[in-house]
């Protein structure tokens, strides 16, 4: 584990470092001719547009390798959905990790939603393989820990007079550049998570009736939700009505990152600034901060909501209330998404934007093979 003090570059330094080698040495295999495909998985809270070292930004660096090969070179990034911050709280959260998806989504595999994933995706790592089976050797490289892909998480900030402003203390982990020849059962797992994003995203972009069943699925949620929180408004359990409570928000967050997560952005955004005027979501640092263990475990028992409803001074009377208030938010959700969204899914590429134009061709280059040399990858592993 390596620090990473207030007033020090290291953490930045290093992740740069990493960058431009991982480059160097895909584009060495590249201009060769060999047979090599790189895999680049980044998870991160906030990734920022304004990373920079020596005036090059990592982004930029990113992009670089993609365009180095477009059909050897994987690029998957699993983060947190814009719209998950409030505009009006976090505003810059929300600003700056939509300019940095927007950056990449043409040419990158961007997941922002999973209906399994209730909270902010607070992993921070990258991961990447080199496989060259001209040499018939794989690298594997790794940055994980607590420091954020943010200007303060990665480096000491200077101000335009040159002055220094304090960052944080940080950790982070690094793994040696070394070659292996075969993958271990902890490589599979990200690889096959890999598959599964890749298929994901493509599929959302190319198959209608995949597109149709994601949609329906968290549609039919947001239902059953409500179906369950109007039985429970009138229940007596103070555990119970603040247990429906998280379940409404939670679901209100998620689909706002559902609509980040769907195609056909001309119309999305417009769906997102439609509920917006009506309520933002919760901030989601407030959501992680009053659920006990999760929402949707049947195991914790009522006794852990109801204490915790009790440390927030929240009576039965005011629980209701706002139960009340998100089934009504929750309806008009669903029949905002209903009617402007589904009622225009079988044109829904009329609605792209010009990313979305782009990734789309992207996808129809080199998607196939991106998912056939991963599958390859994995079964010569087995």
């Amino acid at each position: 584990m390596i620090i990473k003090q207030p007033y020090d570059y290291n953490a930045l330094k290093t992740l740069y470092e990493m960058l431009s080698s991982i480059e160097r040495e895909f584009r060495r295999c590249v201009d060769r001719d060999h047979n090599v495909f790189g895999i680049l998985f980044i998870s991160s809270l906030i990734i920022s547009p304004h990373i920079a070292y020596k005036r090059r930004r990592l982004l930029n660096q990113i992009k670089s390798m993609v365009y180095a090969s477009p059909y050897n070179f994987i690029c998957v990034i699993r983060t947190t959905a814009p719209s998950y911050f409030p505009r009006t709280k976090r505003k810059n959260i929300w600003s700056l990790q939509k300019k940095a998806i927007d950056y990449l989504r043409d040419k990158c595999y961007v997941v922002v939603y999973d209906p399994n994933q209730t909270f902010l995706n607070h992993a921070k790592f990258l991961i990447y393989y080199h496989i060259c089976l001209s040499e018939k050797i794989i690298y594997r490289r790794k940055f994980y820990g607590s420091t954020n892909f943010t200007a303060t998480g990665l480096a000491y900030i200077w101000d335009l007079k040159g002055k220094g402003k304090i960052g944080n203390y940080e950790e982070y982990v690094i793994t040696n550049h070394g070659a292996k020849l075969r993958l271990n059962k902890y490589d599979i797992f990200y690889l096959n998570e890999i598959k599964e994003l890749i298929e994901h995203r493509a599929k959302l972009y190319t198959d209608q009736n995949y597109l149709k069943k994601f949609l329906t699925k968290h549609l039919n949620r947001l239902r059953f939700i409500l179906k369950y929180s109007r039985k429970i408004v009138s229940s007596t359990p103070l555990g119970l009505l603040f247990r429906t409570y998280l379940n409404l928000v939670i679901l209100y967050s998620q689909t706002y990152a559902l609509l980040d997560e769907i195609p056909g952005k001309k119309l999305t955004e417009e769906i997102e600034n439609n509920l917006v005027e009506i309520q933002e979501p919760m901030d989601p640092f407030e959501i992680e901060v009053i659920v006990p263990i999760s929402v949707e475990d049947k195991d914790v028992g009522l006794e852990e909501f109801e204490a915790l409803a009790r440390d927030l001074n929240l009576k039965d009377k005011e629980l209701r209330e706002s139960i009340v208030e998100y089934i009504k938010l929750i309806q008009n959700t669903y029949k905002i998404i209903r009617d402007k969204y589904v009622s225009n899914i079988n044109t829904i590429n009329y609605y792209y934007d010009s990313k979305e134009k782009e990734f789309l061709q992207f996808i129809e280059e080199y998607g196939y093979s991106h998912i056939k040399s991963i599958r390859k990858l994995i079964d010569l592993s087995g």
